[in-house]
């Protein structure tokens, strides 16, 4: 019963304040370009720790006032390693043929562009009373990269509350956010590493199949946060910096850890 009212009581106060704000509504187009380190360890598809440089750029849109609605599309390239061995090579020689001769190819086993990430991101937050905003996040990822050689991939949807805190300073605004899903969606491939799965190594059982879940918090931890400084221009434009840090941590069907951080330099328009 106690949590029934608090559930009422925060959807009262949310509607109340929306109504109650005096910030006008007013959107922006934004290019949002970075760069991001990140620290990959997944046991079930190689034991060394993986560390990745990738830039990023984004397109975002946002709406400011009693409701913040913020939409973000990001793409991300670069390089991916085993921390510790770096860069690695091998040469490939051919069986002679009927004249003795053959042929020596080299292959790289972690060339400089070798992580591709793509990112859709929505936020949509009320103001609870002074510089506090509550809503939800929304995010779906994919990443490709290599471990071991051998191609790896990483799906999720997610869904969770997110909250955002905004303060003037100077001229500007600093804005910090976190975000935590609870519910996510997550599919990666499994069938080159387990033997135990049946023997179907099409796309869709081998990897649709039999590496999709439907995961809730904790098993699937994935906190996000973000704190920067915008400063409004000319003309209602504005630009600004963020730092970005994100955990991630799966234990299916064995654990995967990633840690990643960055900044972004972004420009409204």
């Amino acid at each position: 019963m106690m949590t029934k009212c608090a559930i009422y009581t925060l959807l009262v106060m949310l509607a109340f304040s929306g109504l109650n704000a005096q910030e006008p509504s007013r959107g922006q187009w934004g290019l949002q370009a970075g760069w991001t380190e990140s620290f990959l360890y997944d046991a079930h598809a190689s034991p060394l720790l993986y560390h990745a440089d990738v830039a990023n750029i984004s397109g975002l849109y946002r709406r400011t006032g009693a409701f913040y609605f913020e939409l973000a599309l990001t793409l991300s390239i670069g390089t991916n390693r085993p921390q510790q061995l770096g860069r690695r090579s091998a040469e490939i020689v051919e069986v002679p043929d009927i004249y003795g001769q053959s042929e020596t190819y080299e292959i790289r086993a972690y060339p400089f562009i070798s992580i591709f990430r793509g990112q859709l991101q929505a936020r949509g937050l009320w103001e609870i009373g002074g510089h506090h905003q509550v809503g939800f996040s929304f995010h779906t990822s994919y990443v490709y990269t290599g471990l071991g050689i051998d191609t790896w991939q990483f799906t999720q949807v997610a869904l969770g509350p997110a909250y955002q805190y905004r303060y003037p300073v100077w001229k500007g605004g600093v804005e910090a956010a976190f975000s935590l899903p609870v519910t996510s969606l997550v599919v990666r491939p499994n069938y080159a590493f387990d033997p135990s799965l049946p023997d179907e190594t099409n796309y869709y059982f081998g990897y649709l199949r039999t590496g999709t879940q439907l995961v809730a918090f904790p098993k699937l931890f994935n906190p996000r946060f973000r704190v920067g400084y915008v400063l409004p221009l000319e003309d209602a434009k504005s630009v600004g910096a963020y730092y970005n840090m994100e955990w991630l941590s799966y234990p299916d069907p064995r654990p995967l850890r990633v840690f990643s951080h960055g900044v972004d330099l972004v420009y409204f328009f």
